[in-house]
């Protein structure tokens, strides 16, 4: 009983909280009530997360909210990071009067989950209804974005704070990197302070992981076991197959993770080392091996990775830690079980992956080759043409890394990368696209119904009608969306003249590169105009939790019935 009267005191202040913000939303005459709501909301959540450890200890309760803990890192950060007397002095407070508004408003959303927590426990309620898997991913992803977007948007994260910068340049940067695209509006290096890059790194690591998989890390290393819908939560968010293992295979996602992005940088440190001073050779090394494995594609050099064209450490290094990051999770655990004898074979799915992504990085360097031998690769060496050609058609896996400016490439060669990024990396991967099981199963779907084959079948085993349907699913429903975007972004970048202020050929470039998170540019993206970069932005999204996930997040998935109709034939073809 005694519990809920200290929820109920806790509800009690936490509303003064939200009175407060309120008020600081509405009028910013003093600075009293921001700081105020802030200093509330913080000691309020701190006093209720210990009475929480003691109603552990009394044995009254079995866990600590989520939302206290996110409460409490929220509001934390707020008082003890962010120098929120800096922003209500004088003349700054109303220059930054809109950021500080949408810190309230974010802070009031914190607070409504903390309200529906606590009224859970003062009223229990039997077989509550909990939010679907993949809608808690949609939401994990956005609510990142958001977070990501306010604090690239503070005067600190820019090298030089009097430089303005507007709210959707930040969203768009935040969404590029939480769905490790690598699509930028202005230059990574220049623009942004060491602590602005920081927030770039750390979306990026969180974007590529998931959140899920950092929730169920955690979960696992402090013994606790997950719940069954925690489970196939997380199950969805890594592409995992089985729900038993789930815990175990997280924990190898995040420690071979921070394995070969610590083994990554150490190579890369040996050539950065001899270009600049030790800490910045260390943060570069660190920065760049985490953004590669991830396929983001950030690059604190103002020409990506161009200066390394001819570089065989930086770029094998770099495509080794992409192609790593590019199969998936799921295809590293097996292979590493398979080489130590624990598991007797490679999975089909491993063997799809494995197979479909060195196809497609040797057709599509030599295919590259081809197009640009008499443009790009013109005047270039046999080695860095080599380099430069594998480069790209690993780098278009969704990497978004470049060692040649593809402002200058033809328009074929475009168009073929557009391809490539298309098709993208692999399920439970750091990259996006359709993915390359979701290319093969279709293109063996195509080949068994031209031999009349009424079963599909691929390396002796037999694909289930359900896995086709959703390949197809998955292809048509971003094949519409990309062309969607392409034709709305084609409309709306036109000059006052009605002609075309870039080429087609480049406008389908960035619209693919933006749903495959590849983040290649023929050089249009900080040209584009705000309600194309708004197209750009929930494309990346869409692209990162994918299209059938998003529609599955969004409820437009009716339930399933067994009621048969009588079947009649329609002529196609």
């Amino acid at each position: 009983m005694w519990y809920r009267i200290i929820e109920g005191i806790k509800l009690l202040f936490l509303t003064f909280a939200s009175l407060f913000f309120i008020r600081s939303i509405l009028s910013f005459e003093t600075r009293v009530d921001l700081i105020f709501a802030i200093d509330t909301a913080f000691y309020t959540t701190l006093a209720a997360i210990l009475f929480h450890f003691l109603a552990l200890i009394r044995k009254e309760t079995r866990d600590i909210s989520a939302a206290a803990m996110g409460n409490l890192v929220w509001f934390g950060f707020l008082k003890f990071i962010i120098p929120i007397n800096i922003f209500l002095s004088g003349d700054q407070m109303l220059y930054h009067s809109d950021f500080l508004i949408i810190l309230a408003l974010l802070s009031m959303f914190f607070l409504l989950g903390y309200f529906f927590s606590t009224f859970g426990i003062i009223f229990p309620r039997k077989n509550t209804p909990k939010i679907g898997s993949f809608t808690l991913i949609a939401i994990s992803f956005a609510s990142i974005i958001l977070l990501g977007s306010m604090l690239l948007y503070l005067p600190v994260s820019r090298a030089q704070p009097e430089v303005p910068l507007s709210l959707l340049d930040a969203l768009f940067t935040a969404t590029s990197a939480v769905c490790v695209t690598g699509l930028i509006v202005v230059d990574t290096g220049s623009f942004y302070s060491r602590f602005g890059q920081t927030v770039i790194l750390s979306l990026i690591q969180i974007g590529a992981l998931g959140i899920m998989t950092f929730a169920g890390f955690f979960w696992t290393i402090i013994g606790e076991k997950m719940s069954l819908y925690n489970r196939f939560t997380t199950q969805n968010a890594v592409s995992e197959l089985n729900t038993k293992s789930t815990g175990r295979f997280l924990y190898s996602i995040v420690l071979s993770t921070f394995i070969i992005e610590l083994f990554g940088a150490g190579l890369l440190f040996i050539r950065f080392v001899s270009m600049m001073p030790l800490g910045d050779a260390v943060y570069f090394s660190v920065f760049h091996s985490v953004s590669a494995f991830c396929n983001a594609g950030f690059a604190l050099f103002s020409d990506s990775l161009m200066k390394f064209r001819g570089d065989w450490l930086v770029n094998w290094t770099v495509m080794t830690l992409i192609f790593l990051g590019g199969i998936g999770f799921a295809v590293m655990v097996n292979v590493l079980r398979r080489m130590r004898s624990k598991d007797r074979r490679l999975s089909l799915h491993s063997k799809i992956v494995l197979l479909a992504s060195a196809f497609l990085i040797i057709f599509g360097a030599v295919v590259f080759f081809l197009l640009e031998n008499d443009n790009l690769f013109k005047n270039m060496g046999i080695n860095d043409a080599f380099l430069s050609a594998v480069f790209t058609s690993v780098t278009t896996r969704t990497a978004g890394y470049n060692t040649i400016d593809f402002n200058l490439a033809k328009d074929v060669s475009l168009l073929f990368l557009s391809i490539l990024m298309f098709i993208g990396a692999s399920p439970g991967s750091t990259g996006g696209g359709i993915k390359t099981s979701t290319f093969v199963i279709i293109i063996y779907t195509i080949f068994n119904t031209l031999r009349e084959r009424r079963s599909i079948t691929l390396m002796s085993r037999e694909i289930s009608l359900v896995t086709v349907r959703k390949a197809l699913a998955i292809f048509f429903l971003s094949l519409i969306w990309v062309f969607f975007v392409i034709i709305v972004v084609s409309s709306i970048e036109r000059l006052p003249d009605a002609t075309a202020k870039f080429p087609l050929s480049k406008i389908i470039f960035e619209c693919v590169s933006a749903f495959g998170t590849v983040g290649l540019s023929a050089g249009i993206t900080a040209k584009l105009t705000d309600p194309s970069k708004i197209m750009i932005v929930l494309t990346m999204f869409l692209g990162r939790v994918g299209p059938l996930s998003l529609v599955f997040a969004l409820g437009l998935i009716g339930k399933t019935t067994r009621l048969g109709f009588p079947e009649e034939k329609v002529l196609i073809g």
